[in-house]
């Protein structure tokens, strides 16, 4: 072999192994390319995910937040209706009451309050309040007592009935229909199955 052949050979070989250097050096940097590719997308996508759960939360959180006052707004609605709902009850109860006050009855039945509360006092005095609308029946009711009886007008009672207080027995009794009207409120919010539930 002469020194040409020699030189081209070597100069093959050397050519050669400079693609095969160049091929793995190629071949490595697509394989970090898509290793370092395949990274940023896992991370994109984490980021991505992460952003989503996040904005995912808040929208909770608001929707939360939102049915919370919905429903404190529908509670309070629904309050508000009982409340009115009770007071328009009560208002028709004291107009029909105001209206037996009218009555015949109603005359009956006053003057025998009057006498069962002459019953309690015996002959004590007594002071004896009733509504000016009944001044008609202010002396008939003080003639069921045995002991001094002082009529007096009393305005807070605007419906009916009448009241008696004994300073010696220490003893107030109250049979007005206001306060009777009054009384059934707390009866009538438990039993009349106007609840507020959601």
């Amino acid at each position: 072999m002469n020194d040409a052949m020699i030189t081209n050979n070597f100069l093959n070989a050397i050519h050669k192994y400079a693609e095969k250097q160049k091929e793995e050096i190629i071949n490595d940097i697509e394989k970090r390319k898509a290793e370092e590719l395949k990274q940023v997308e896992d991370e994109s996508l984490q980021e991505a995910f992460d952003l989503i759960q996040a904005q995912v939360s808040e929208e909770k959180v608001k929707m939360i937040g939102e049915l919370a006052k919905r429903e404190q707004e529908s509670r309070r609605h629904i309050y508000n209706m009982r409340l009115q709902m009770t007071e328009e009850i009560f208002t028709n109860a004291a107009l029909r009451l105001k209206e037996y006050a009218k009555t015949k009855e109603y005359g009956d039945a006053l003057l025998k309050s009057a006498e069962k509360m002459a019953e309690m006092f015996k002959n004590n005095p007594v002071v004896l309040y009733m509504s000016p609308k009944d001044k008609k029946y202010f002396d008939p009711a003080a003639s069921k007592f045995s002991g001094e009886v002082q009529v007096i007008e009393d305005s807070s009672i605007e419906i009916g009935g009448l009241k008696c207080r004994c300073d010696n027995l220490k003893a107030i009794a109250d049979d007005t229909m206001d306060t009777s009207l009054l009384n059934q409120r707390d009866w009538f919010t438990e039993n009349s199955n106007l609840k507020v539930v959601l």
